[in-house]
């Protein structure tokens, strides 16, 4: 086979494409004979031998410009005939796949370079005064931020290939002109690829990937083998006590109410029953922190635990250390011990790291703000509302009653009631299970229940409220009641799942 001929059996073989795409293709090959026969003196049968036949080539490139050849026998026929069985297909692949693959992928990648950022931070550990371990903890994290910028790459190139996918298969159905074109443009899009055909870039990405290896491996290593030394130094240290108290017994006999309000960075916040009539506020730390004042206020009937804090929630401070890291291990503890004959007015308790637990209080009303650190309600009763608003916890309800609503948000965790009685509640996780069980169970007068779910399983037990509204985007929804009398006006909505149970 000469030039000629194979030139002309490849036009043949991509005939169905427009004349200007089949033009651009021909001329690539009429260049690469004119190269091999003046610039490396070959014949026009050895380039021909060097090539692939014209249609295996023809093949690749139609497969690349999203077109089925045994599918198409006129180039009319990829803009004409939309099939009504076709749209169905991906309608229900829309609606039960893409809807959810996509936003996930999305959201990982998201927070995968959100996750990336968090290296800016430990470059402070090598900054002005350091120890031995700051050093050591700086490579260490180093390593392990180079791989996870890797495998966020990974994820960015998976994203952008589904992506792709969904696009071509969406201009595939609709046989939309100049489709094979825009695939073509589509294709050349990926990280791997741009990375590939740049060989600095390459050879940089792969030395730094092995310099990542080494540096997890060996300054891992080393703080391992001196994590009690670490925990000895930073965590593990005498803790200090301060304790403020006030005689509460006037205060008990005549009802008075009290108003608590603690607001604080890295610290653990109790608020339990006091045995005694005393109103008791301890703090157990093991450096003082800066800003910091607790103060019980007879005059007012206020309690309140301050930090001040210069940057809002959901910033990150760039001035921290390695000990300032462990310490969020062993975070400062805040008990404030109120006596049994106190009813709280409004209660306000916000952490930016560490655990809320608020156990056997009655109160008007109940707002817990965290960031990171599990938060549990347990034996509250409140006058009106409970509001819990977190961006990484599990949050954990239990024996606890209001007139009003049970307010519960958290981006990362799950979500558990139980044993309570709300007139109202609305729970929203983006990434966590939500477990509902003996609610309203004595009077059955529930009102209303919103429960929301991006990635989780929704199961409501023994659940007495009278409009219950589900939803969870990847997930089962089981709801079961002994009393199937009771009449529930039920609506629930799983993206990917199944719903089941006793009431419908």
């Amino acid at each position: 086979m000469n030039k000629n001929e194979f030139l002309r059996q490849l036009e043949k073989e991509l005939g169905i494409l427009d004349k200007v795409e089949r033009k651009e293709l021909l001329d690539f090959y009429e260049e690469r004979f004119y190269n091999g026969i003046y610039y490396e003196n070959k014949t026009e049968q050895e380039v021909v031998l060097e090539l692939e036949p014209p249609h295996v080539i023809a093949r690749n490139i139609l497969d690349q410009y999203g077109i089925k050849p045994k599918h198409v026998s006129r180039p009319e026929e990829r803009y004409e005939g939309v099939k009504l069985g076709s749209i169905i297909w991906l309608g229900c692949v829309d609606l039960f796949l893409l809807s959810w693959i996509i936003p996930t992928l999305f959201g990982v990648t998201v927070a995968m370079f959100g996750a990336v950022l968090g290296y800016l931070p430990v470059f402070t550990l090598v900054i002005g005064e350091k120890s031995t371990y700051d050093v050591m903890i700086f490579w260490f994290l180093t390593g392990v931020f180079i791989l996870l910028f890797n495998f966020a790459l990974v994820i960015l190139d998976l994203f952008i290939w589904t992506l792709k996918k969904s696009l071509k298969f969406h201009l595939d159905t609709f046989k939309v002109r100049r489709r094979a074109e825009f695939n073509k443009k589509m294709n050349r899009i990926n990280v791997d690829g741009f990375i590939k055909k740049r060989k600095k870039l390459l050879s940089l990405k792969r030395l730094t990937f092995i310099a990542a290896l080494l540096l997890v491996g060996i300054f891992g290593f080393r703080l391992a083998i001196n994590a009690d030394n670490i925990y000895g130094l930073y965590v593990n240290q005498i803790s200090l006590t301060e304790i403020e108290t006030y005689d509460a017994s006037d205060d008990v006999l005549n009802s008075i109410p009290w108003t608590v309000d603690v607001d604080v960075d890295n610290m653990k916040i109790i608020l339990v029953q006091s045995e005694t009539n005393e109103i008791v506020v301890t703090r157990e730390y093991q450096e003082e922190p800066i800003d910091f004042s607790m103060e019980i206020n007879d005059v007012t009937h206020t309690i309140s635990v301050m930090q001040e804090i210069e940057d809002n929630y959901w910033s990150f401070n760039l001035d921290i250390n390695l000990e300032e890291i462990l310490r969020m291990i062993k975070p400062d503890v805040i008990t404030i011990a109120i006596p049994e004959g106190i009813v709280l007015q409004y209660t306000e308790l916000e952490t930016m790291n560490g655990t809320i637990k608020v156990v056997g209080m009655t109160m008007i009303e109940l707002v817990i703000n965290n960031v990171n650190g599990a938060v549990t309600v347990e034996s509250v009763d409140v006058l009106t509302n409970i509001t819990i608003n977190s961006f990484n916890s599990n949050v954990q309800v239990e024996d606890s009653t209001g007139s009003g609503k049970l307010f519960v948000k958290t981006a990362n965790g799950r979500i558990s009631i139980a044993e309570s009685d709300f007139q109202r509640y609305e729970l929203d996780t983006e990434n966590g299970r939500i477990y509902l069980e003996e609610l309203n169970v004595e009077n059955k007068d529930g009102v209303s229940l919103d429960a929301e779910t991006s990635n989780g399983r929704i199961v409501l037990d023994n659940v007495y409220v009278g409009k219950v509204d589900l939803e969870t985007s990847n997930g089962n929804i089981i709801y079961n009641n002994e009393d199937q009398s009771f009449d529930v006006d039920y609506s629930r909505n799983t993206g990917n799942g199944s719903t089941t149970g006793n009431v419908n």
